[in-house]
């Protein structure tokens, strides 16, 4: 039977198994709105110990993203997924209960992880980058280059990943040595953002 064990792992965070554990500051101020139901409620638990401080545009776009996978499931499904101890119980509670959707919905709740974890280094690079930048123009680039990062394919997100022995910049221009096809959108992405990668 597969199993979704993978969680989220970023940098001073690491979020999986049964128990979810917050290992980042996480205040009443990055919570949101209760859910109207069992499921989305273990969303947002999920996401808000999984983001910990990272800005709050990062809480809202996962939050979204893993609501999405949730909503395209069955309400039999949504309801057995509500009925857990937490999201990955959950989760791995819909994969039993329905075998037939696992990998479909493990590929789609990866697709959140991946944006998270390439998201929060570009963060990081930004951060560095921008020090001089006030607050409210680093964090609209930051929301911005958010969405480029999750409009990139799954293995794109994990090869910047892979690649992030530089910083956010160098992992974009390795992972474009694999994914050559990916440049135009990216470049344009990132462009739209302020950002230019170097040549």
């Amino acid at each position: 039977m597969l199993r979704w064990e993978r969680g989220i792992r970023g940098k001073g965070r690491s979020v999986g198994g049964a128990a979810l554990t917050v290992l980042l500051g996480v205040t009443l101020a990055n919570a949101q709105p209760v859910a109207a139901d069992g499921a989305s409620a273990l969303v947002q638990d999920f996401a808000v110990a999984t983001v910990g401080d990272l800005p709050p545009f990062f809480l809202e776009k996962t939050t979204a993203c893993f609501q999405e996978a949730v909503d395209s499931l069955t309400p039999a499904d949504r309801e057995v997924l509500g009925a857990a101890a937490d999201f990955i119980a959950g989760v791995n509670a819909v994969a039993a209960a329905t075998p037939e959707i696992a990998a479909g919905f493990f590929e789609a709740l990866d697709g959140c992880g991946g944006t998270l974890t390439a998201g929060e280094i570009m963060w990081e690079w930004l951060e560095a980058e921008q020090a001089g930048v006030p607050d409210d123009e680093r964090l609209a680039t930051g929301a911005c280059l958010l969405v480029a990062v999750d409009r990139l394919p799954f293995p794109a997100k994990r090869g910047i990943t892979r690649f992030q022995y530089g910083d956010f910049a160098d992992a974009i221009s390795a992972m474009l040595f694999e994914r050559a096809d990916l440049a135009g959108t990216i470049v344009a992405d990132m462009a739209a953002c302020g950002i230019i990668l170097p040549e």
